[in-house]
């Protein structure tokens, strides 16, 4: 008699070696109704090495998206731009070394307040850059979004360049994006405010202007 773990596993390689593809795979589905990663923008690139190409039929529960060939070749290609010309175009990101106090400050959701605890999710930090001034960076590691406080710079203002939060092409507002400055003001209503809206699980880097630039 063939035992209960010998069959399973019998059965198991069989679904492997067919290669016939699940149209509810439990892991998937797992997923999607998962209380937490619900409120995660969930991306699914529906094909692997072994040459499974499901894009177009991915089942997608209502909350997935799907990375097609061309917006895959393309968000690389904007990612790999943006990793090699931001440390060109600031000073302070392509330096070898370590920056000191006199150049980098830390902060938590609040200016000068850092959190170093296990339980904390969040960190931030201003870093002086010859070429722009000065730049705000921050990570939000929290299944849940967070309204920070930024550090106040009279006469100045804070101005987004990226927020991994955002849908491209708004997560990293060159000049040359569309609509630039449409998607500018949506950060107003914060902003006015010395605030930011980050979502969860997302980073952004901030620059200050003149208040008269802004």
């Amino acid at each position: 008699m063939t035992s209960p773990t010998t069959s399973s596993a019998t059965k198991a390689f069989q679904l492997v070696e067919c290669c016939t593809p699940l149209t509810s795979p439990p892991l998937i589905d797992m997923i999607s109704n998962d209380p937490i990663l619900r409120g995660v923008k969930l991306i699914a690139e529906a094909w692997d090495c072994g040459g499974l190409y499901q894009v177009g039929m991915f089942q997608h529960w209502g909350i997935w998206s799907e990375w097609n060939g061309k917006s895959h070749k393309w968000g690389l290609w904007r990612v790999g731009c943006m990793q090699t010309l931001l440390p060109c175009e600031c000073e302070s990101l392509g330096s070898d070394g370590f920056p000191t106090a006199e150049r980098l400050q830390w902060h938590g959701h609040t200016p000068r307040t850092p959190d170093w605890s296990e339980a904390s999710r969040f960190i931030a930090f201003t870093l002086v850059d010859k070429v722009k001034g000065q730049l705000y960076i921050a990570f939000n590691a929290s299944h849940l979004p967070v309204t920070i406080t930024l550090p106040e710079r009279p006469g100045y203002r804070w101005k987004p360049l990226v927020d991994t939060g955002k849908p491209a092409p708004f997560d990293y507002l060159t000049d040359d994006v569309p609509e630039r400055e449409t998607a500018a003001k949506q950060y107003s209503h914060f902003l006015d405010a010395n605030q930011y809206r980050m979502l969860s699980y997302s980073s952004i880097i901030l620059l200050l202007s003149s208040a008269d630039d802004a």
